[in-house]
């Protein structure tokens, strides 16, 4: 599967391979194993620019998973990338002292079709047992056979510590970062379950106007929201249920999906992600797809690839949740994405047009 990501919004320099690999954790939210990873390079300072993950199985069994990222760097205008491949380490030397790298045939098959769409190669490393080498050097003043140390692991890279700074985090692994969104164990979510039937049934009493409804469900996920600003992250039990009740509403949804774009995206999808892993079907629905929402549109793919999952696991019916998976399966640059999303009637988010196109 491909999980696009994003350059990171705080500015750090990336002076070399080393750099990039201790980057390259944080750009895709966790630290990759089996992995090839595409990392676009654009402009003149080759900014790091869009950056792809496939698993390695599917990009040995399957070109055109291959052929998918490199269509993804081209609209994103790439201009040149870096390849990353995270597999085991050499198993033997030739004789004249050069590490047999594993995966070179996919690698060489990878930089002729990226060559072949106009993208230069600006280098190709493998990251393998904490040391990483790279496929095109052969220097020895630069690139040692025996590979190099990562400086993560002693907590000496300045790329690591700056990103850390910024607030930028990285799971250990895919794995981990699909826990922080799993549902929490039923006996938790069954007590929210009882206060949400128990709401719906005190509204169902009452035939509220629908825009003075909608308009205390905005004041209602706008509280909620500064509750996780100001680091009060555990809502209570009624207002829990009461968002998920309000999130079943089409347009209340939508409106929540603006959060996106604002200063407190990131505690949006915080409370997003809380009302996700404490609700039951079909209440989990709304939040899951808003957490991948939000992570789409801050450029964390694989944690909205996950929290599209868990969406659709729910109910593959979800229009949303499948038009999310379409923008990560197309590698769709958020930043191109203009319009704020309008999903009434059962749509979803309208695609804008790509400057120039």
């Amino acid at each position: 599967m491909t999980e696009p990501a994003l350059d990171p919004t705080p500015v750090m320099r990336v002076s070399s391979p080393a750099d990039l690999v201790e980057l390259v954790p944080f750009l895709v939210g966790f630290h990759p194993r089996k992995s090839l990873v595409f990392v676009g390079l654009k402009g003149p300072r080759e900014r790091v620019g869009l950056t792809l993950r496939l698993d390695l199985e599917a990009a040995r069994a399957a070109p055109s998973s291959v052929q998918a990222c490199v269509a993804h760097l081209v609209r994103a205008d790439a201009e040149a990338a870096v390849l990353v491949v995270y597999d085991n380490p050499p198993a033997f030397w030739y004789d004249d002292g050069w590490p047999a790298l594993p995966q070179t045939e996919l690698v060489a098959e990878v930089v002729d079709s990226l060559n072949a769409r106009g993208i230069a190669i600006a280098d190709a490393l493998l990251v393998a047992q904490g040391r990483w080498w790279s496929y095109v050097c052969a220097n020895l003043q630069c690139c040692d056979p025996s590979g190099h140390e990562l400086g993560s692991g002693q907590g000496t890279s300045v790329v690591a510590a700056a990103a850390t700074v910024a607030g930028m985090t990285v799971a250990a692994g895919r794995e981990e970062l699909a826990a922080g969104l799993a549902p929490l164990p039923i006996a938790e979510r069954q007590s929210l379950l009882t206060t949400v039937h128990k709401l719906v049934d005190a509204r169902g009493s009452h035939n509220a106007d629908p825009i003075e409804r909608r308009a205390l469900a905005a004041r209602s996920w706008s509280a909620a929201v500064a509750q996780q600003r100001r680091g009060e992250t555990v809502i209570d039990e009624d207002a829990a249920a009461a968002l998920l009740i309000d999130l079943m509403d089409v347009h209340v949804r939508d409106a929540c999906c603006e959060w996106a774009l604002g200063p407190d995206s990131l505690a949006a999808q915080a409370l997003a992600r809380q009302l996700a892993r404490r609700a039951t079907a079909p209440w989990d629905v709304a939040p899951y797809a808003l957490v991948a929402w939000f992570a789409w549109r801050n450029g964390e793919g694989a944690l909205s690839r996950i929290a599209t999952e868990y969406a659709l696991a729910s109910d593959p019916n979800c229009t949303f949740a499948r038009l999310i998976e379409e923008l990560l399966d197309q590698g769709v640059d958020p930043r191109a994405w203009r319009d704020p999303p309008r999903m009434g009637g059962g749509g979803g988010p309208r695609r804008s047009r790509r400057r120039g196109g």
